[in-house]
Parts: C-alpha cells; structure tokens; sequence
C-alpha cells in the first residue's frame, strides 16, 4: 500500500466573513484525491500582509523545521505569502526540507520534475523586481536633479548655522545642550560638525 504524504492545511482569511466552509472543503476534498493526509490545519485571520500577525504560520514554519509534515496544501498563494519575497523564501525552505507545497486554485505544485523549474522562475521573477525598483528610484533622482530639485536631506538654515556657532564658541555645552537651545532642530551628526569646526579652529 502507497504510503500518504503526511499534509497540513493552511488557510488565511482576509475576514470572518470570508467563506471558511468552501475552503476547507475544497482542501480536504482536493487532499483526499490526491492521496494525501491531512493531520493539521492552521488558520489565521487577518487582513494585515505582516507575518507577526500570522502567528499560526509562524507555527508551521516550526512545525516544517521539526520535520512534522511532508506536505503544506494551500487554497491560494495570495492567502499564503505575504509578498514575493516572502513566497520565495518559504519555498526555498520548503524545498531544503524536502516538503512538498501545493496551491490548489493556482494548480502549483512542487512535487516532481518541475518543481526546480518553478522554483528557478520565482527567483528570477523576485530579481526583476528588485532591479526594476532600483531603476525606478534611480530615474526618480535624475529627473528631480534635472528640475533642480537637491535630493537628499533639505540645508540646515543659515540662522540655526550661527546659533551652534555662537554656542561652540562662548560656551562649553555639550552637542545634547546646544541641541535643545535649537529646539533639536538640527540634526546630531550636523551639529556636532559645526562645534567640531569652530572649537578646532580655536586652538
């Protein structure tokens, strides 16, 4: 007799009004033609995509690295994943574990001769949008530079200059101090160059 694959349920619901019954259904039904066990289900509730508010996921993840399962069986990937990147990761850990992972509507399945191949494409998919991104802000900064727009953080304003000035060079206060005479306007990198060139060039 073929052994089954020892198979864990995870499903997320964006809310409670969410069709829980439909889902699971569809699981267990899926499960059972395709001669797989269930012996767990996890189940968060949340519409937040943070993974700290997926404390039944982070169970999983545990539960994967003590080699409890053989097989995770989702309903979709959006229920699943939080982003790309977090898709790509659990895969990948999924796959050193040598835990199988289906997505039931989105017909994915890592089990076999293509489960590389899929795997390979996320990566690839994830590069692209990472190099898209930095090419994005790249060209962002370009043609901010052309309008002549300063990119990075705004001049401290010539005033504010000469009150830290004025402050290294009559008194003895510290950055903190002449900081707070500022109204901690001015930030503490900034201010400690500007008493570090005045008492200098008092030597």
């Amino acid at each position: 007799m073929k052994k089954k694959h020892r198979t864990v349920i995870y499903m997320n619901l964006r809310s409670s009004n969410q069709n829980f019954n439909k889902q699971r259904e569809g699981l267990i039904g899926y499960a059972k033609h395709s001669g797989l066990e269930v012996i767990n289900e996890y189940l968060d509730i949340t519409d937040s995509f943070s993974l700290e508010n997926r404390l039944q996921l982070g169970q999983l993840m545990q539960a994967a690295r003590h080699c409890q399962f053989d097989c995770v069986l989702v309903w979709k990937l959006d229920g699943f994943a939080c982003n790309l990147s977090h898709l790509a990761t659990a895969l990948q850990e999924f796959d050193s574990l040598n835990i199988r992972f289906v997505s039931m509507q989105d017909q994915m399945d890592t089990n076999g001769s293509r489960s590389e191949i899929m795997l390979t494409t996320i990566k690839a998919m994830l590069n692209f949008k990472s190099t898209i991104h930095g090419e994005r802000v790249r060209a962002g900064m370009i043609a901010a530079e052309t309008k002549g727009k300063r990119i990075g953080r705004p001049k401290t304003p010539p005033h504010l200059i000469k009150v830290i000035e004025e402050l290294a060079r009559e008194t003895n206060f510290s950055i903190n101090r002449i900081r707070e005479e500022t109204a901690n306007s001015v930030s503490y990198g900034t201010t400690c160059k500007i008493i570090k060139r005045v008492r200098d060039n008092e030597r």
